[in-house]
């Protein structure tokens, strides 16, 4: 369970007095398939058995949390949250193993500096999120158009983080918000494939008040965008159950699922 806070990845599950550690660093791995994974080094992660551990590890995370105060909100998250489960799945006849990781993703709302009045600190933390929100626009806006090639995964530390969430085989939710309503907007068809279905949730919360109408309007362009937008087919994560050798941590240079 981490957050991204100023363009820096924090542990929420490692805190000191001053609040979360040292940032960490996102980097690339190789998957059981070959393919490139994003991992973040020296994240740490706990093996729950049940759903009271995954609650209380929740509520540890965000106790930890960046949370702050504008001329908007009484209670303004300053940082994007993104909590990753984990699951590996084993046929007990077969011995075939099945894995999958699912990313739960709470990102800060953008500001209007006008209407924030903010300065110091809340302004270098509204500058980051705006800015971050812009590169997964422009991440969102490459995948429309899959004949380009490029995505700018990099631009930033949230888009690069979750490079695998915006995949075809991606499992992912997404709450962008701007107070008031919800409105679910899934990134492009589902499709089955094995024992895995591809989806991507976003849910884009609205403010009704009239005040709020362009940041509503905006929202709702935003969410537009990602609808249209095709993941393309997932492929089974797993293995047949026939000796094939575990992999091992990302971080370890070697193959690994995750």
């Amino acid at each position: 369970m981490l957050e991204v806070y100023n363009e820096a990845v924090k542990d929420l599950l490692v805190v000191d007095a001053d609040g979360p550690g040292a940032s960490l660093e996102v980097r690339v791995g190789k998957g059981a398939r070959g393919a490139p994974t994003v991992y973040v080094e020296g994240l740490v992660e706990c093996e729950v058995r049940s759903l009271e551990e995954v609650e209380q590890l929740i509520e540890m995370g965000v106790t930890n949390r960046h949370v702050g105060s504008n001329n908007f909100n009484e209670h303004s998250s300053r940082s994007h949250l993104v909590f990753t489960v984990k699951i590996v799945a084993v046929n007990r006849t077969t011995g075939a193993t099945t894995n999958g990781k699912l990313n739960l993703i709470d990102l800060a709302g953008s500001e209007r500096l006008k209407s924030t009045n903010a300065s110091g600190t809340r302004l270098k933390e509204a500058q980051n999120i705006n800015k971050s929100l812009s590169s997964l626009g422009d991440v969102v806006a490459a995948l429309g158009q899959p004949g380009k090639g490029h995505v700018p995964y990099r631009n930033s530390k949230l888009t690069f983080l979750l490079q695998d969430s915006l995949t075809a085989n991606a499992r992912s939710t997404c709450s962008l918000t701007f107070a008031g309503r919800c409105r679910a907007v899934q990134l492009g068809k589902a499709k089955k494939s094995g024992m895995h279905i591809d989806k991507v949730l976003m849910f884009v919360c609205c403010s009704p008040a009239t005040a709020s109408a362009s940041e509503s309007t905006c929202s709702l362009t935003f969410a537009g965008r990602c609808r249209a937008v095709q993941l393309g087919k997932a492929k089974k994560s797993g293995s047949s159950g026939k000796g094939k050798k575990k992999s091992s941590s990302p971080g370890s240079g070697s193959a690994s699922e995750w």
